[in-house]
This record gives structure tokens, sequence and C-alpha cells, in this order.
């Protein structure tokens, strides 16, 4: 075992109120941009609001991936909406 796998999120995540919104800001992201984004995408809109959490952002995602059925990475480093 290493670091990396011990710092991913193994358990699903509760899902607070900040996740939900941490939620609907990635859909919202990937619906602009056509269904796919890099993590840049990410990054440059949630800069522009106030309060925003790149880690918890990153957490939230690798959470989804996981343990949801609506978001997955392509092979190259792109998100994607499975819906």
């Amino acid at each position: 075992m290493n670091w990396s796998d011990i710092l991913k999120a193994k358990a699903k995540a509760v899902e607070t109120k900040e996740y939900k919104i941490y939620e609907m800001f990635i859909k919202k992201i990937l619906k602009d941009e056509g269904g796919a984004a890099a993590m840049k995408n990410f990054i440059e809109s949630g800069n522009k609001l106030e309060g925003f959490n790149e880690k918890y952002l990153k957490y939230v995602i690798g959470d989804a991936i996981e343990h949801k059925d609506w978001l997955a990475q392509h092979e190259h480093g792109d998100y994607y909406l499975k819906e």
C-alpha cells in the first residue's frame, strides 16, 4: 500500500449540503463544456467563486467516479457525464 491508496476516497462520502453544491457545480461545468471537461476547466471556473475549495472539489470528483453512475474519467484525463 502507498500514500495515494490511503489518500484516495474508498468509503462513500457523506453527502452534506456542501457536497451537493459541488456535485451541481461539476454537472454544470460539464454541461457548459458539452459533456466533458478537464480539471483545468473546473478550477478556472471555481476560482471565480467565493469560498471555492479545490481539494474538496477533487474529493467530490473522486467520490463520484468511485460511487456514482453519472461521472467517469476518460483515459486521457477528461471527466465526462455518463447520464
